[in-house]
């Protein structure tokens, strides 16, 4: 992010940077004009004189066209007064110009190699070949010595017009005087240099390092010092021209102290080979400077610099390493004075807390604010937040009014969810920033936004829009800003495409934010309106982003139109074909259509286009817990249980009480009731104030919970609450009357399960045999019901209300085998043992056979436990049809028909041949048939198999006046 008013400093930054894209436009350019001098040579050859005309009138074009005006090299020789002279250079690329001048077209049309223009032969000056000597020592190509000596001679040029007649004299005197003078004047001359750079005069302070260099080339110090005062030329030198000659100084005293090398001027050569995009270079010489000296901060600041900004990729484990070896040398009591505007010419003028070098190079230490700093922007990138916001305190204990400080302490905060404090430091950001950074209204409007969305829905609406508000205000004074700074821009520029560009990329980025603000918003069409009207023009601003076309689609969706925004999500992913919001709301538009499997293939591709940095920038409209939430409903959508548990999961320590609730859903289903319960405290503890956790389906859940944990009181007050919030919901009623059976008060039970059933009977008639099912269905009620009047042993009424729950379940008159026809076995048994109690045998021997001839689902697990207590709480247990045969010939024993008795217990005696008790009854239906030894093999068997039971012991002397024995009472059966 730009500053909005660059000043003098950023103003260089970008002639320094438009000089490195002169020199390859010129490489182009020379290329070009050497092909069409060619092709013109072969068409004069072949008198063609028409077509050698418009060659090179070609050649004017490239030549005036596309060289930019600001570059000193340029072939500004190209005027109309020298055409004549220049043509026969151009045209005749064999023969050599008859005259010995060499123009600056030729010097620079030498650069390029494929050019065919011959340097003439010409008379080398003492100073030049001093100069070309010092070149020609130094590692460089041909192209870049060619360049230097170009430079060299501009500046030669500018120092002699500067320098009286007096003082040429002078210096030439000195020349000329003896090694001992030299050295003298040349000390003296640079510490006048030095004086001078104190006073800011530069240009008369690189002229007496200069020479001092020539009067005594040993002088090193020299040669550092030049490279300063080059640096501080930026009024009159571009960018790369000033450190180029920065690097060929550094070079210079490096190679004098080949024997003694010092680490200093290895740190000098790596910023300048930094600030020229030799980042490998510079590396290099960062690694040799550490090896000459381990404790150099700025050794270890600059290399952490370019680990962290400028390598591929980023090492940020050393660069951190490097950053805190240099914070442990310098953090000494004493620390310089850090000002506002001394920490911005340390910063990036992007307007981010990025760091990209720009340092003092005359410092010999980095101050522990600026260290600090760099680490924190170092720790945030890593997603250390928390350590990023202790190093912004330290920071701030030293400049509390460092406004970058402020916005990297609030970015690190918005990044930890603590929006408050975050919005507090970008306030004070804002506060300090004397030039008014449009990025920190931007940011500042982002953290509201994120507050707004998170922040609970209170009764008076108007408190939460307040956000949105100060956001929206945030945003336009970020695009008031922007646009001042592009108007200024055009004023100093003209219409300079590129800076232009990046210009109106900032524009769209704010204008996309104040859209996002109008539909979060959204309490109007008007809002609306204006959200799609700068998302449009966002996107206008650059087509080629995914961004603003979603955008687009996210404003058409809060206007209703789905299929459009369907179409703007399409379209940004041929933008951007992993571009996550799009996916993510694709997703959400094929859950809505219940098409759930569609959905999680979206959010599939949705994670896998997440970037894989330690954390994704939070955005109130998308983000990793929207998505894992999202993608867990979709699967519980599909009964996808442990899969939906594994999404929740990667989020439960969100804050969002949602979340953990369908968690413990996830875990109730998968029968994790412990699990599932702490997941509701912690939904209940996260958000208080969300509706969730104060609704009656979250209280039907946690209370059915601590029912499965036989936690009967709590479950009896959360399905109470359940109820009194949702008095007509029979699910809700129907488990809240379990739980009041299972705490013995059957009576209270009774008249809740009866107000239900009286719900659901309404509800029946009201929707018709077709309706929608709404609640538990009336069958199940109806079977709930009988448990309790069983136990408060109301057979007959339970027989009856047995009986209309299979009547309920449907089945044999054309509604098919569903859940209760499934259960008709179950039913037809119990009414069976109820009317066996009642000793209304044989009505009780027909419901056993219906319960035969009913559906089974394979025999099932029942209590094992031979319990002679009268407990009928196993009445609601699933049957198996053992038992059917069992019961139904005791009651076929009570009627006297005791050969059906005798076939059925044989059923049972053969499946399970240790039942001492079917064998026991057997022998008595034996004996009322007269076949007594075959009643007393059973009698002595059943003995043998309890001897235990006194009533084994059968006095066979007596039992002719007894026709049968009653062991236990009808349904007390067990499978063994």
């Amino acid at each position: 992010m730009r500053d909005p008013h660059p000043s003098s400093k950023s103003k260089q930054r970008r002639s320094n940077k438009e000089f490195e894209e002169h020199l390859q436009v010129l490489q182009t350019t020379l290329h070009r004009a050497t092909q069409i001098v060619q092709r013109d040579y072969e068409l004069r050859k072949v008198n063609s004189w028409e077509k050698s005309r418009v060659n090179y009138l070609q050649i004017n074009d490239v030549a005036i066209t596309s060289i930019p005006r600001k570059s000193k090299l340029t072939l500004k020789n190209f005027t109309a007064l020298e055409q004549k002279k220049r043509t026969k250079v151009l045209l005749d690329p064999i023969s050599t110009p008859s005259t010995p001048t060499t123009t600056t077209a030729t010097k620079v049309a030498m650069l390029s190699k494929a050019s065919p223009i011959t340097q003439p032969a010409t008379t080398t000056s003492p100073r030049k070949s001093q100069r070309l000597t010092t070149l020609r020592r130094l590692p460089i190509n041909s192209n870049e010595r060619e360049i230097l000596e170009l430079i060299f001679m501009d500046m030669e040029t500018d120092r002699d017009s500067r320098i009286s007649h007096a003082e040429t004299i002078k210096r030439a005197t000195a020349m000329n005087a003896d090694p001992t003078t030299k050295s003298t004047m040349a000390h003296d001359m640079h510490s006048e240099g030095e004086r001078d750079m104190q006073k800011g005069n530069y240009k008369i302070a690189f002229d007496l390092f200069t020479d001092a260099i020539q009067l005594d080339s040993s002088l090193n110090k020299a040669h550092i010092s030049r490279a300063a005062a080059v640096k501080h030329r930026s009024k009159d030198l571009e960018e790369g021209k000033r450190y180029l000659w920065m690097w060929v100084d550094y070079t210079t005293a490096i190679a004098k102290t080949a024997d003694a090398p010092i680490s200093s001027y290895f740190t000098l050569r790596a910023i300048s080979l930094t600030r020229k995009e030799r980042f490998a270079e510079a590396l290099v010489d960062l690694d040799r400077a550490l090896e000459l000296n381990p404790k150099s901060s700025k050794a270890l600041f600059n290399r952490a610099i370019v680990l962290s900004d400028h390598s591929k990729p980023p090492d940020f484990s050393q660069a951190l390493s490097d950053l805190d070896s240099a914070i442990a040398i310098v953090e000494v009591p004493v620390v310089r004075e850090i000002t506002i505007s001394s920490t911005r010419k340390m910063m990036n003028s992007s307007g981010n807390s990025n760091i990209n070098g720009n340092i003092n190079s005359n410092e010999e230490r980095i101050d522990v604010f600026t260290l600090k700093l760099l680490r924190g922007d170092i720790l945030r990138r890593v997603g250390k937040f928390s350590d990023v916001i202790s190093d912004m305190r330290s920071c701030l204990a030293l400049d509390p009014e460092s406004s970058i400080a402020w916005q990297t302490l609030g970015m690190a905060q918005y990044a930890q969810g603590e929006l408050v404090e975050a919005d507090k430091s970008l306030n004070n950001a804002i506060e300090f920033d004397e030039e008014e950074n449009p990025q920190f209204y931007a940011d500042r409007a982002k953290i509201n936004l994120l507050m707004f969305s998170t922040l609970p829905v209170e009764e008076d609406q108007a408190n939460n829009d307040i956000y949105v508000e100060n956001a929206i205000e945030d945003f336009s004074n970020a695009v008031l800003l922007q646009r001042e700074w592009e108007g200024g821009l055009k004023a100093e520029s003209g219409d300079n495409l590129e800076e232009l560009g990046e210009c109106r990329l900032e524009m769209a980025k704010f204008l996309l934010g104040r859209s996002q603000a109008y539909a979060a918003y959204a309490n109007s069409t008007k809002s609306l309106t204006n959200a799609l009207e700068d998302a449009e023009l966002s996107r206008s601003l650059d087509p080629s982003s995914a961004s603003y076309q979603h955008q687009c689609g996210i404003v058409q969706l809060n206007l209703g139109d789905k299929e459009t925004a369907s179409r703007h999500f399409s379209s940004a992913l041929l933008l951007n074909p992993t571009f996550p919001p799009s996916h993510y709301y694709l997703g959400q538009l094929s859950a809505e259509n219940n098409n759930h499997k569609a959905a999680v293939d979206r959010y599939t591709l949705a994670l896998k286009g997440t970037t894989q940095e330690c954390n994704l920038q939070k955005d109130f409209q998308f983000s990793h817990d929207l998505l894992y939430k999202s993608w867990g409903l979709s699967l519980i959508s599909l009964a996808d249980w442990g899969k939906a548990e594994r999404m929740f999961d990667k989020v439960k320590e969100n804050v969002d009480a949602e979340v953990h609730y369908y968690l413990g859903e996830c875990q109730f289903q998968l029968g994790n009731y412990a699990d599932c319960l702490e997941s509701f405290r912690r939904a209940e503890t996260a958000i208080p104030q969300m509706q969730i956790t104060k609704s009656p389906q979250f209280l039907f859940s946690s209370g059915n919970c601590k029912s499965k944990l036989e936690n009967w009181e709590g479950s009896l007050e959360n399905l109470t609450s359940a109820v009194e919030l949702d008095a007509h919901n029979t699910t809700y009623i129907s488990a809240r009357g379990a739980v009041l059976a299972q705490l013995g008060h059957h009576d209270m039970a009774e008249q809740t399960l009866e107000l239900a059933i009286t719900i659901a009977k309404k509800e029946k008639g009201e929707k018709g045999e077709k309706g929608e099912k709404k609640g538990i269905e009336l069958w199940f009620l109806l079977k709930q019901l009988t448990h309790s009047l069983c136990e408060q042993r109301k057979y007959a009424q339970a027989s009856e209300t047995y009986h209309e729950s299979i009547v309920q379940t449907g089945y044999g008159v054309g509604v098919g085998a569903g859940a209760g026809a499934r259960e008709l076995g179950f039913l037809h048994y119990h009414r069976g043992i109820c009317l066996a109690r009642l000793k209304r045998f044989k009505r009780a021997c027909n419901a056993f056979t219906k319960g035969l001839e009913a559906p089974h689902e394979g025999n099932v697990n029942v209590n094992v436990n031979d319990n002679d207590s009268d407990n009928d709480s196993d009445l609601d247990n699933v049957v198996d049809p053992i038992l059917f045969y069992h019961e139904r010939a005791k009651c076929l024993q009570m009627i006297g028909k005791h050969e059906d008795a005798i076939e059925d217990f044989s059923k049972v005696i053969k499946e399970k041949d240790d039942d001492d008790r079917a064998i026991f009854r057997r022998g008595w239906s034996y004996k009322n048939l007269g076949l007594l030894l075959l009643a007393a093999e059973d009698f002595e068997r059943a003995k043998g198999l309890n001897p235990e039971k006194q009533i084994y012991d059968v006095n066979y002397r007596c039992i002719g006046d007894v026709e049968t024995i009653i062991l236990l009472e009808a349904g007390k059966e067990r499978l063994p």
